[in-house]
């Protein structure tokens, strides 16, 4: 190797860092999987590969099942990020300059989302890979909150949602909101109904990557949330009624014929409209390609 070469070579390795960090509570299942590296993370079995159509290729979604000390099986689901671009980073708060890659981003909100007091996933792994200054690969393991999604338990219902559980989620939307949080993926896919019992619920909620705090504009962006919570439920499970009751708990109790309900309710019926009409658009072109091809 000529002396050029080499020193790249060298000033590569000096700027690479590679790190793996596994919660203590997790080492112990971690080591008996034989996960002690980030490499282990990029290539461990999958028990379910759980990839969809709307990811990018550099994004990679998992299930793994390991082992715990009692002998007991327990499921972990792990974000794989290859080589991502740049942009992909857009969401780092501001000041947190030490975030290098995807899935620091995300482990960063995690993390400050569950201080505040919300139902988050438990972080169980957080690994990376840097150069230069740029991200190579990254992963984020999170421990399974059980249950199920409200998307998953809403279409298999067929009778309206109680109040318990519609009240519940109202809490749990105000609560987050009054941190200055805002998801932007603020689906019934993303909210977990993690102990299965409509008639007492235990909420989390999950997919935290594309978080923003105290944006400007915040009344437009908590009402977005809310739109596209309204989006994704169907009618049968949440009528009119159901949707009223919600917005009242949201905001506090306030009287529904207040100034500010009126203003919120029609902001929710607008966005949650241009989200179905966005949505539209996106199912008929995607029939048009495949017709097409």
């Amino acid at each position: 190797m000529t002396r050029a070469p080499l020193a790249s070579a060298m000033r590569k390795a000096a700027d690479t860092a590679t790190r793996l960090w596994v919660a203590p509570e997790f080492a112990n299942c971690f080591a008996r999987g034989g996960l002690h590296t980030l490499d282990d993370l990029f290539t461990v079995h999958a028990a379910h590969n759980l990839h969809k159509d709307t990811l990018p290729p550099w994004r990679e979604r998992v299930a793994i099942d390991l082992v715990d000390d009692a002998g007991v099986t327990q499921r972990f689901y792990v974000k794989r990020f290859h080589t991502p671009p740049r942009k992909s980073r857009a969401q780092s708060p501001p000041g947190s300059s030490d975030i290098c890659s995807v899935a620091g981003v995300e482990r960063h909100w995690l993390l400050t989302v569950g201080a505040a007091g919300n139902p988050v996933p438990r972080l169980a792994a957080f690994a990376e890979e840097v150069v230069g200054g740029s991200e190579v690969r990254s992963a984020l393991v999170l421990a399974d909150v059980g249950g199920t999604s409200l998307e998953k338990w809403a279409g298999e219902r067929e009778t309206p949602a109680p109040r318990v559980l519609i009240d519940a989620v109202a809490q749990l939307s105000r609560r987050f909101h009054d941190g200055g949080f805002i998801h932007r993926d603020y689906y019934l896919a993303h909210i977990f109904l993690t102990n299965g019992d409509v008639g007492a619920p235990e909420l989390a909620i999950i997919d935290l990557q594309r978080i923003m705090l105290r944006p400007w504009r915040l009344t437009r962006w908590r009402a977005h949330d809310l739109a596209q919570l309204d989006y994704s439920t169907p009618p049968r499970v949440a009528g009119t009624r159901a949707r009223l009751r919600f917005l009242k708990r949201y905001l506090g109790g306030a009287s529904l014929k207040s100034r500010t309900a009126r203003a919120w309710m029609r902001r929710i019926t607008r966005m949650s409209a241009q989200i179905a009409a966005r949505d539209a658009r996106r199912r008929n072109r995607a029939a048009s390609t495949e017709a097409g091809s």
